[in-house]
C-alpha cells in the first residue's frame, strides 16, 4: 500500500487565492483537478472515511451522531445486517 497523502484545504482560502487569478489559471487548476483527483476512488487510491456504520434500527442514533458534528468520516446507515460499532 502506498503512503497516505491528505487533502486539507478551507474553501475561504481556495476562493481567496482563485479570485485574483485569470481565467486561463482556474480553468488549468481545474484540469489538474480532474486528471489527478478524479481517478484516485476508481483506483481506490482515495476511499471515503467511516466514521460508523448503524443498522436502519439505530437510525435515530446515526441522527444524533450527524447533529452532535462530534464525527470525522461518514455515518453510514445500511438496511441490512450489521454491527453498529463497525468503523473503517
Amino acid at each position: 500500500m502506498g503512503a497516505v497523502r491528505c487533502i486539507n484545504y478551507r474553501t475561504e482560502d481556495v476562493e481567496v487565492v482563485l479570485k485574483s487569478q485569470t481565467t486561463d489559471f482556474k480553468a488549468s487548476r481545474v484540469a489538474e483537478g480532474v486528471q489527478r483527483v478524479w481517478p484516485l476512488p476508481r483506483t481506490r487510491q482515495l476511499k471515503p472515511g467511516i466514521h460508523r456504520v448503524f443498522p436502519l434500527g439505530e437510525a435515530a442514533d446515526a441522527q444524533r451522531l450527524l447533529k452532535s458534528s462530534q464525527h470525522i468520516g461518514k455515518i453510514v446507515r445500511t438496511a441490512g445486517l450489521c454491527n453498529s460499532n463497525q468503523t473503517r
